[in-house]
This record gives structure tokens, sequence and C-alpha cells, in this order.
């Protein structure tokens, strides 16, 4: 992504062995985690080649407004609960019905 003659680049140089290592020691989850930030990364960056100059300006300040929004905390009312705390416990419950016939949720 280029912005005002800068260059945004995000570079992972690890050997393999260092991968593997550290795969190793901590959760198995690593190289999925390293799959996701190199395919997001990419994504945004083919996406903003592919938007016409013209709309370019609209969409940088966009995904500005969207990263500032993700960093915010989640206000505790985002979620409007229509349920009582009651209701949505038993409805977690996992009952031996629900195993013959799904939930319609």
């Amino acid at each position: 992504a280029t912005t005002a003659g800068q260059t945004n680049t995000v570079l992972l140089k690890w050997t393999e062995k260092a991968i593997n290592e550290l795969s190793s020691d901590v959760a198995a989850f690593v190289p999925d985690c390293f799959r996701r930030v190199v395919s997001a990364v990419t994504l945004d960056a083919l996406f903003e080649e592919l938007v016409e100059p013209a709309s370019l300006d609209l969409y940088r300040s966009r995904e500005s407004q969207r990263i500032e929004l993700l960093r915010e905390p989640v206000p505790r009312s985002a979620a409007m609960l229509e349920r009582s705390m009651w209701k949505q416990f038993v409805m977690s419950l996992v009952m031996p019905a629900d195993l013959w016939s799904p939930s319609p949720h």
C-alpha cells in the first residue's frame, strides 16, 4: 500500500526451522496465524490496487476510520440483549432433543 510517497510493508523473514521451533514451543495455531496475517495484508494490498484513483482517498479514509473503531473498546451496551440471562443460559445447554433436531437459531 502506498500513501503520499511512503510504502507500508509487512515482511516476515524466518527460516522454516525457526518457525517449526516456535510452533512446537507454543500452541499449534502459530502457522495458521501467520497465514491469516499474510493473507489479510495481501488482500488489502490487492484491493487497494484495484480501487479507482478517484475513490482511493475515500477508501483510505474509510479504512483508517475502520481501524480506529477496531481499536476502541466495545461498549457494554453494544449487545442489545433481548433475552434474560436465564433464557440465554438455558439456550446454551445441549439437550438430547437438540442432537435429534437442531434449533432454528
